[in-house]
């Protein structure tokens, strides 16, 4: 049976912020919900200027996801609203 992968509760707006290998976090990218378009499994694909950014969501807490590549590598990612205090907004 294929994998369904679970929905993501995305704020309007958000800045991606990955997890570092030394357990920090750095900014992925400024993306809007609308921007993503959800798959037959589940997945959620970005497929705007560059490459390509799939999110395959396995769980959610807060505002932290823990998905998997293409080929089934793990990835933590924070999606912070914006704007925000750490991200104040547009000058």
């Amino acid at each position: 049976m294929p994998t369904r992968f679970i929905d993501i509760d995305m704020p309007e707006e958000f800045v991606l912020e990955c997890l570092t290998a030394e357990g920090g976090w750095i900014d992925w990218g400024l993306y809007r919900a609308e921007e993503f378009e959800r798959q037959e499994d589940g997945a959620y694909l970005f497929a705007g200027e560059g490459s390509p950014l799939w999110l395959r969501c396995l769980r959610q807490d807060g505002s932290v996801i823990y998905v998997i590549d293409g080929g089934g590598d793990p990835f933590t990612y924070r999606l912070v609203p914006f704007p925000s205090e750490k991200y104040p907004g547009r000058t």
